[in-house]
């Protein structure tokens, strides 16, 4: 057998619906660790929105959402109404005549506005910005 034959290796992984949903599910157990029990929360909201987001082959609508086992649809009830919240406000955040669609103008005292006035910035840089230093 040839390890380097150039063919696809088989990786078995756990689906990301239920492996988000699995996470929030930890992460409210309260005997777990306190420090883990954070690190689940956010890992499991932020598996949740990758798949909403960039994995449309994995729907979070219809069969999924219904077919929950118990235990889970209140973690995913929960983290749907925080996404209609959250797109709520950003909405709210972007209605028209709110913003101008210009970048702010620099106060004075930014860097941007003391290099133009020929001032230079505040304190000379000390790490080399070339060859990724």
């Amino acid at each position: 057998m040839k390890w380097c034959d150039g063919s696809p290796a088989r990786i078995v992984a756990p689906d990301p619906h239920y492996f988000a949903l699995q996470k929030l599910w930890r992460g409210r157990q309260s005997k777990r660790n306190p420090l883990k029990r954070a690190k689940d929360i956010k890992q499991g909201e932020a598996l949740l929105e990758a798949v909403a987001e960039a994995m449309p082959h994995f729907p979070l609508e219809g069969d999924f959402a219904a077919n929950l086992p118990e235990a889970l649809a209140p973690l995913f009830a929960d983290w749907r109404a925080l996404q209609a919240l959250d797109f709520a406000l950003c909405s709210a955040r972007r209605r028209p005549g709110r913003w101008s669609g210009r970048a702010p103008r620099p106060d004075a005292s930014s860097s941007a506005a003391r290099s133009r006035a020929g001032q230079g910035p505040k304190r000379p840089c000390t790490r080399a910005r070339a060859g990724g230093i």
